[in-house]
């Protein structure tokens, strides 16, 4: 029986190191730790998140989410339409969860092609 385990957990290995070293990964591994070194691109990805959250929560308690059209929204809009590093950023996280997602959905029904 343990063997039976050891055979997985080497698997399990190999598929993270694949994805690990996919080019994906390191997309996003690379993206992720420029934003930690610009701390403006931090603060726009912080008030992305605040806002995808408080649009979620109420989405959640059944409300409906109002596109808020005050000068704050319109400065966070053109602030990330100026900011690349935090576009790139959103773009190869996406692609990153889109990866696992796909990997999740393989080992769940491995016959699904």
């Amino acid at each position: 029986m343990l063997k039976d385990y050891s055979i997985i957990i080497r698997k399990a290995k190999k598929l993270s190191q694949l994805i690990k070293n996919s080019e994906i990964s390191i997309k996003y591994n690379k993206s992720l730790s420029e934003i930690r070194n610009d701390r403006k691109s931090q603060l726009l990805l912080e008030k992305l998140i605040f806002i995808g959250s408080n649009l979620n929560n109420k989405i959640r308690k059944g409300e409906t989410p109002l596109v808020d059209q005050s000068r704050e929204m319109e400065i966070i809009k053109e602030e990330l339409e100026n900011n690349e590093l935090v576009k790139r950023h959103i773009n190869n996280q996406k692609e990153y969860l889109d990866l696992i997602r796909q990997v999740l959905q393989r080992i769940k029904d491995p016959q699904d092609e």
